[in-house]
């Protein structure tokens, strides 16, 4: 498990330990997807000792942030990556994905080939239909779950993103229960309902307060302040309100 990250962006360094759950939460912008893929970079380069340009390059990634991590042990686990876009995970062109979405498809591909029948999961599990709305990155997450073992890492970039609530409340579940077994899970969401589903889930955790000017870390169970601008807030709260 990560204990500590040294974060290194904008001319600003911040140190964090993160917990077993982790949420990075923040208006679009301001740097969310961007610690995401430098924490996957450093994981990397960290497992397999492959210099962190290359690991970058191979993830089509270009930034000048620098990020520095200390594990609890000898890091031998395995990290997955799960981007926001549904796109990814329709794509025919496996090959050609960057390093990160490319990694985790080729689990999905590896278990169908071996003729998992991820529909009948997804109809049996959350009693859709294989055409449901959004269905393609939960079945890639239910093979990555085949495979997850204490001691990996899982980054998820807006899980709510593409998809009916039906399924990122079934993600926001599986992951609460991964963390409980071992797992070290970092998120991203701008959304409302996520951060309160995830903080009704998750009490011992972390969240990462992403603003334009400066990232914070505060206990899952004290939250983020209520005046924070930060979060895309629905409608219904909104009406709600006046």
């Amino acid at each position: 498990m990560i204990e500590n990250i040294s974060y290194i962006t904008d001319g600003k360094e911040y140190v964090f330990q993160p917990s077993g759950f982790n949420m990075l939460i923040g208006r679009s912008g301001t740097g969310k997807t961007l610690f995401l893929k430098s924490l996957f970079a450093s994981i990397c380069n960290t497992r397999t000792g492959v210099p962190i340009e290359e690991i970058k390059s191979q993830m089509r990634f270009d930034s000048d942030a620098k990020m520095f991590l200390q594990f609890d042990s000898a890091f031998n686990g395995t990290v997955f990556y799960f981007p926001s876009c549904e796109a990814y995970f329709e794509s025919g062109a496996y090959t050609e994905l960057p390093l990160h979405i490319r990694k985790t498809i080729g689990v999905y591909n590896s278990w169908k080939k071996r003729g998992y029948d991820f529909d009948a999961q997804a109809e049996r599990e959350l009693g859709i239909s294989a055409s449901y709305g959004g269905l393609m990155k939960a079945k890639v997450f239910m093979a990555v779950l085949q495979e997850m073992k204490s001691g990996d890492i899982i980054l998820v970039d807006l899980p709510e993103a593409g998809v009916d609530a039906i399924l990122w409340k079934w993600w926001i579940d599986k992951l609460s229960g991964l963390a409980h077994d071992g797992v070290q899970v970092f998120i991203t969401t701008h959304d409302f309902f996520v951060y309160t589903y995830v903080r009704s889930k998750v009490t011992d955790g972390k969240i990462f307060y992403f603003t334009e000017n400066v990232i914070s870390s505060i206990p899952m169970s004290q939250g983020i302040p209520d005046d924070a601008p930060i979060l895309r807030v629905p409608i219904e709260v909104l009406e709600g309100a006046m």
